[in-house]
């Protein structure tokens, strides 16, 4: 009878030993699985913020109604193009206005002028495609502007020519729903560094030119010039003044 009682208490032992540890493996391969899978859950997770913080800059970046890249992504990859413009190099910037927009806006309304700046933007983003264009940039820079941006190196010639491209592919008549509209812009070219030193300075230059332009008609285009510029400021200063 002891050696049976003896015996059964090994096995009770046993049996207890045995049941603990599978209780403990079972915990172990548990905790490791929930690890795993905590793991899996984090890093997709983290996928997720990436792409939808990768998202939201992109939003942030882009015109709501063009799908262009916006004044915000114009003025920084501006500043990236003046950090890596060689000496041998120019940074062409061509500020291309669509003319009476507002009046456009007003007849037609928001849907059909906002279509009308969406048809614009495709026009002028398939050329650049078509042109296969390296170190450019177009973007919306306000509601009826666009900004064609070009690094390189590019003569007065060259330089004319694609400014006649734009006004060419974009002063034409637009069919959108039941209307037919003639549009017309205008488009001032000013060059960093021989006419601006700052990004602010070749922006609002091109904007001069642009209005220089538009002074000698619909569908003309204009460089920066200086001395032009100089009257003008002069101008605008006593104006203010005299209010």
């Amino acid at each position: 009878e002891g050696f049976v009682l003896e015996y059964l208490l090994i096995l009770v032992s046993i049996i207890m030993i045995y049941q603990f540890m599978i209780l403990y493996i079972q915990r172990n391969i548990l905790r490791d699985y929930m690890l795993e899978e905590e793991q899996k859950i984090n890093q997709e997770l983290e996928k997720a913020v990436t792409e939808r913080t990768k998202e939201l800059r992109e939003l942030a970046y882009r015109d709501l109604v063009t799908k262009l890249y916006n004044r915000k992504y114009l003025v920084e990859h501006l500043q990236n193009f003046q950090n890596q413009c060689k000496e041998d190099q120019r940074i062409v910037l061509y500020y291309i206005d669509i003319n009476r927009y507002k009046m456009l806006k007003a007849t037609y309304g928001n849907l059909i002028s906002e279509q009308l700046l969406f048809q614009t933007a495709q026009k002028l983003d398939l050329r650049m495609k078509e042109k296969d264009m390296e170190s450019a940039l177009l973007a919306m820079y306000g509601e009826d502007v666009f900004i064609i941006a070009r690094m390189g190196v590019y003569s007065e010639t060259e330089t004319e020519q694609f400014a006649e491209e734009i006004l060419n592919l974009i002063t034409v008549r637009y069919q959108i729903e039941n209307y037919e509209i003639m549009v017309s812009a205008n488009v001032g070219i000013a060059f960093y560094p021989d006419d601006s030193g700052t990004v602010e300075q070749l922006i609002s230059h091109g904007s001069i030119a642009m209005n220089r332009a538009r002074t000698e008609g619909y569908n003309k285009y204009q460089f920066f010039d200086h001395t032009v510029s100089a009257s003008v400021l002069m101008k605008n200063r006593v104006e203010l003044l005299l209010k």
